[in-house]
């Protein structure tokens, strides 16, 4: 069943009264100062009344009548609910404000020193990991060095032992380049001399065979070993003049030679160290010693 409009227009206003500050402010200010009625009424029995001296709980009423604390002293409390409420609630709510102020500044100030605290662990994570890495890196890098010096130290006897052999290699060609040269210095005398020459007893010919390893044999009895030649066989043959001597331990062991030459014939002419002229002459076929017969 719906109300009529006027009827529920009054219960609205009753309503609108009854939870209004002012109202609800004057009704607990009534309620505190005039406590006596409500208990008595609420919690008191007719035994206990009569044994207060009351006989109805409107004695009780009545001996609490009184107009400053009934209705001024609840309206003064009422009045200053409402008129002081607004400053204590703004004040409650600037002191909230605060608070929530400064705790969302502490709350973000931990934030940030935690972000920051985490933020320098992950970087010292990331040292730690990088050093890491280095320090493997350069552990493998010695590693392969230390194996690339135990490798050389390795080949460096190998090597040694390569140029030691071609040491003796190149001292085998040497010591067989001086005796090629030896044989070729020697070519030019090797064959068969004869030498005319004159001392105190008068002129004197001899036959010397020149042999490759510098031997001389005198008529074959007397025996010189060649020690040393100064010039050159191709200056014979050039017949470029040069001048020459070699070592046979004859008389003063040096003889001197004026050289010429034709197309069958060489013939070294000089003067040794006693003033004794020296004649030597051999017979050759081309530029090849032949011996006696040819």
């Amino acid at each position: 069943m719906e109300l009529p409009d006027s009827v529920k227009d009054v219960y609205d206003e009753i309503k609108d009264r009854l939870t209004s500050p002012f109202f609800g402010s004057f009704f607990i200010a009534w309620l505190i100062i005039n406590w006596y009625i409500p208990i008595s009424l609420i919690f008191y029995d007719q035994k206990e009344l009569h044994n207060d001296n009351f006989r109805s709980f409107r004695e009780v009423i009545n001996s609490q009548l009184d107009l400053c604390r009934n209705v001024i002293w609840p309206l003064l409390c009422a009045f200053g609910y409402v008129l002081i409420s607004p400053a204590i609630k703004a004040a409650i709510n600037i002191y909230q404000t605060q608070v929530a102020v400064f705790s969302d500044n502490k709350i973000t100030e931990i934030l940030k020193k935690k972000s920051g605290i985490a933020a320098e662990l992950k970087i010292k994570d990331e040292l730690i990991n990088l050093k890491s890495e280095q320090n493997s890196l350069a552990q493998s890098q010695i590693k392969e060095l230390n194996s690339k010096l135990d490798s050389q130290d390795q080949e460096i006897p190998r090597l040694q032992s390569e140029v030691d052999r071609l040491q003796i290699d190149v001292n085998k060609l040497v010591d067989q380049n001086d005796i090629n040269n030896k044989i070729n210095e020697l070519t030019t005398f090797v064959g068969v001399w004869i030498v005319n020459f004159s001392n105190s007893e008068g002129p004197i010919e001899e036959t010397w065979d020149i042999s490759l390893d510098g031997s001389v044999h005198v008529n074959n009895r007397r025996n010189y070993m060649i020690h040393r030649i100064i010039g050159h066989d191709n200056n014979v043959w050039l017949n470029l003049g040069a001048q020459g001597h070699f070592n046979t331990g004859y008389k003063s062991h040096f003889v001197f030679f004026l050289t010429r030459s034709n197309s069958n014939t060489v013939v070294w002419q000089g003067v040794d160290l006693l003033g004794e002229t020296v004649m030597f002459q051999k017979n050759v076929y081309v530029l090849k010693p032949v011996g006696d017969n040819q």
